[in-house]
């Protein structure tokens, strides 16, 4: 599953994390279109939820 997370998040709130790291957020459903002007309509088809 690909979760988007915004910079920001990361940046003011939350423990470092590298892959294989153990994570629990609260995610949400997307709409593949909001992100499609930041990465791509085909890269934004990949993306499953956010995290809020």
């Amino acid at each position: 599953m690909t979760i988007w997370v915004d910079d920001w998040q990361i940046q003011c709130c939350g423990q470092s994390f590298a892959p294989g790291d153990v994570v629990s957020w609260t995610l949400l459903e997307v709409d593949p279109e909001d992100y499609a002007g930041v990465v791509g309509s085909e890269r934004a088809t990949g993306i499953d939820f956010r995290e809020e």
